[in-house]
Formats: C-alpha cells, structure tokens, sequence
C-alpha cells in the first residue's frame, strides 16, 4: 500500500490592484481596510491642523494690517480651533490646567469652543470657497487638493450643504435616478 500523495497547499487568491502594484491576499485586503478608517482618522486631524495654523496666522495678518477687527478674527479662529478639535487634532491650545489634581490637564472638546452649528456652517463656508477658487484655477493642483481637503474633512465632520463630489455620483445614487425618472416618465 503506498502513502496517500500530498499536495503542495494553493496559494490564496490574490486580485491585482489599480495601481500596478503587486497583488495582495484577500486577507492582507480585508487587514488593510480595516486599518483605513484610523489612518483616515489621523489625516483628517492633520488636515484640520494645517487649516488651523495657516487660517490663525492670516488672520493675525489680517489683523497686524489693519484689514479685519480683531474680535471678528478671534472669533474665527475659535471656529478653526474647534473644527481642529472636532477632527481629532491634539494641540496645546486644547489643553488647560486641571484644578485638581493639579499639575494634570484637561482637554477642552470642540462644542466646548465653540457651538457645532457655528463651526459646520464655518467649515462648509470654507469648502465651498475652496470649491469654487480650485473650479475658477482648473491647472492649479495645490487648490485642487485643498478643496478635496476640506471636502473630506466637511463630509467627516458632516457640515451642511454639499453640492459637489470629486467623484460625481456613487453608482448607486445613479441606479435610483435613473429608477426615478424611469418612475416620473411612467
């Protein structure tokens, strides 16, 4: 009687990726989306951060020049700083000395800041704007991604009023208006 023959295991499918690269294992796949929403996490904060710092230092500009009031320009600053702190951003500024136990702090959350319909309606000004300079400079890539920036960072956050998607209609959304016009036709 001869020993049953072993077969070397199959490797496990791999599907190839949109960028050329190598193909990965579904469970590699299924890994990596699943680490996606944390590392999404961590950029919208940064996003945050950068439009923080870069909004507070033109309005001090604003400021120091005579262009804008002051409280006006605090007031905004308070919206970026609590858009910051709605993405997740850790920044000093957030941080205040705790009355006990001391030399500990507390960390103040966004609708501490400001009130979350102040700072969306902000956000959302701030995408639309960036909307619309990044559609009038259709070649000027760095406006492009900064309005793809706020675009994410608004649609996180869920700021009011969205009319533009980078991508056009999902599928999906495609499948119920043909549904509704075939529906309204009818």
């Amino acid at each position: 009687m001869t020993a049953p023959r072993q077969t070397a295991a199959k490797p496990a499918a791999r599907t190839p990726s949109r960028s050329g690269a190598r193909p990965q294992a579904p469970e590699a796949q299924r890994r990596n989306s699943a680490e996606d929403a944390p590392a999404e996490a961590g950029a919208l904060a940064r996003i945050a951060e950068a439009e923080l710092r870069q909004r507070t230092a033109a309005l001090k500009q604003a400021v120091d020049n005579g262009d804008w009031p002051g409280d006006p320009a605090n007031e905004t600053a308070r919206l970026w700083l609590a858009i910051a702190a709605a993405a997740g951003a850790k920044l000093p500024e957030m941080q205040v000395p705790a009355i006990f136990p001391i030399g500990r702090t507390c960390t103040i959350m966004a609708h501490q800041i400001a009130e979350p319909s102040a700072y969306l309606a902000e956000l959302a000004r701030a995408r639309d704007a960036a909307i619309a300079k990044a559609e009038a400079h259709p070649q000027d890539l760095r406006l492009d991604q900064r309005a793809r920036d706020l675009i994410a960072l608004a649609d996180a956050l869920k700021a009011p009023g969205r009319d533009w998607s980078p991508k056009g209609p999902s599928s999906s959304e495609a499948v119920g208006a043909d549904k509704n016009a075939q529906r309204d036709a009818a």
